[in-house]
């Protein structure tokens, strides 16, 4: 994914933090989080713009399928915009990998590891039930990982 923010020299240098830009571009591209402490605006409930609903993906059905992410502040003249960018597909030295090839092989590597499968998801909702974590979860999570 490649990332440019465009604005005027003042914004770029006193109100724009890239790795806070990066992180709300990323957050927009993907659906919402499945968290019912998050509210929707009720415009959004406008069937006008059904196809721009949070609870859509716009470009990711999540961001952890970006691979890698350039991104540049640059100055501009004009009020300010951003323009993304994404290569569809990763090269992994000799070989490229389609979007379905990553997916078939995700999916393959899950129904051959259940029990890694049943960590993650027992541990990431203990963590978000509880929203911290101590010793014994990261000892959890280095076990369930190594």
């Amino acid at each position: 994914l490649s990332l440019e923010f465009h604005a005027p020299e003042e914004m770029l240098e006193k109100k724009i933090d890239l790795d806070n830009l990066i992180s709300g571009v990323c957050d927009a591209l993907q659906p919402k989080p499945n968290n019912p402490d998050i509210k929707i605006h009720e415009r959004f409930n406008n069937p006008d713009i059904s196809d721009i609903h949070p609870e859509k993906g716009i470009l990711f059905y999540n961001d952890n399928q970006i691979w890698g992410i350039n991104a540049v502040k640059q100055l501009s003249d004009k009020e300010p915009f951003y323009t993304v960018t994404v290569k569809t597909e990763y090269t992994s030295g000799e070989s490229e990998l389609s979007t379905n090839e990553i997916q078939y092989w995700s999916s393959l590597y899950d129904r051959e590891h259940p029990w890694w499968n049943s960590e993650e998801d027992r541990i990431g909702k203990q963590i978000r039930r509880d929203h911290e974590f101590g010793i014994a979860t990261l000892k959890e999570i280095i076990h369930w990982k190594f």
